[in-house]
């Protein structure tokens, strides 16, 4: 099972991107060449932008540092705290798979100029943010030809796994050990994730023609808390509809008066966090709509009375909070829900408001 869009051979290209990533030793060298610092702020829009939010927590265990996560104009215009830090012991972590993004560039632009160390993590050897930041993080993983990405953004996650790595090694800020474990954890699951793309289309095959998605909500906790962001981003890219996403303990907190017979739910689980909250609301969820799936990355058999077409399981990777088979699991998804109606992915929708308001340099 597979469409005509683009983006079904990008999703075909990750696993050997990432692997050639886990084996490119200048990404590990360039990790280690970082400088000791005790904050570190990323800024970059969009699915970079949830990547970072994905990875931040990840990051400061591994770099033992603070981490945050910023939008460009809020980094340049709404964050004060930069102003209180010490210039020689933070830098700013600047992503842009293209590396033109116009704001995340301005951003970059504005840090250097109060004088704090500027790190990119781009595709792009000669592109505008490369020549700006001090060093790079190159993604290695090829361009890609589509509005929504797929296998740049799931190299960004590695990209940011490997920096904290790296660096927690050079530094002393993580054990050895903790280093070696994760590290096979990632070659295991990159090895995997063609098994991933492979199942989450047979899902597809059989039950997702159906599901004429709408009112989408994501939702995830965690590190998978930036999945979702990441999946409503997606699928509001490719089916061009309204999207929702939430943490999964903040749902109660009003989202959840807006679910109703034609609102379609992916929950994202994994086991250890949160996992009887997923589980219960799940079930509750089941008797308001029908179209609600489960991604489910555990090692629990999960029993209920649709559980073959409303629970996909996925590999588990306790360390990685199973983050890039969920992440693939979505990618296919939003590819294919689109197809399944007869639309393109990357139709034409509105592409002449990023020219309006200049995204991206030249």
């Amino acid at each position: 099972m597979k469409g005509t869009s683009i983006m079904w051979d990008y999703i075909r290209e990750e696993q050997a991107a990432l692997s050639r990533m886990l084996d490119d030793k200048a990404l590990f060298e360039c990790a280690g060449s970082l400088p000791q610092v005790d904050a570190i702020y990323i800024v970059a829009h969009g699915s970079s932008f949830n990547g970072a939010v994905v990875m931040s927590d990840f990051l400061s265990r591994c770099m033992n540092a603070r981490v945050y996560g910023y939008m460009p104009a809020n980094f340049i215009h709404s964050c004060h705290s930069l102003l209180c830090e010490d210039r020689k012991r933070c830098m700013v972590v600047a992503i842009s798979q293209t590396g033109t993004s116009r704001g995340l560039l301005e951003a970059a632009i504005h840090a250097r100029e109060l004088g704090f160390a500027v790190v990119g993590i781009t595709q792009v050897t000669d592109s505008p943010i490369s020549r700006l930041a001090d060093r790079c993080l190159y993604l290695g993983c090829g361009g890609e030809n589509s509005n929504a990405k797929t296998k740049g953004y799931s190299s960004t996650l590695l990209a940011l796994m490997i920096m904290g790595i790296g660096y927690g090694q050079k530094y002393g800020s993580m054990d050895q050990e903790s280093c070696r474990n994760i590290l096979e954890e990632l070659r295991l699951c990159v090895k995997r994730l063609d098994r991933t793309m492979e199942r989450t289309m047979d899902w597809c095959s059989r039950y997702g023609k159906d599901w004429k998605m709408q009112d989408l909500y994501v939702l995830g906790t965690g590190m998978n808390y930036g999945t979702a962001m990441e999946g409503q981003l997606k699928l509001m890219e490719t089916m061009c509809i309204p999207t929702m996403y939430n943490d999964l303990e903040e749902f109660s907190h009003g989202m959840h008066r807006s679910i109703g017979r034609g609102s379609s739910v992916l929950l994202l689980c994994t086991d250890g966090i949160y996992k009887e909250l997923a589980m219960g609301t799940f079930s509750y969820l089941l008797g308001i709509t029908e179209k609600v799936l489960m991604l489910y990355a555990g090692d629990e058999d999960i029993r209920c009375e649709e559980s073959h077409e409303k629970v996909l399981k996925l590999d588990h990777y306790p360390l990685t909070q199973s983050v890039l088979p969920i992440t693939m699991a979505v990618q296919v998804l939003s590819v294919f829900m689109p197809e399944a109606l007869g639309q393109d992915p990357n139709r034409a929708a509105n592409d002449d408001y990023t020219d309006f308001v200049h995204t991206r340099v030249t």
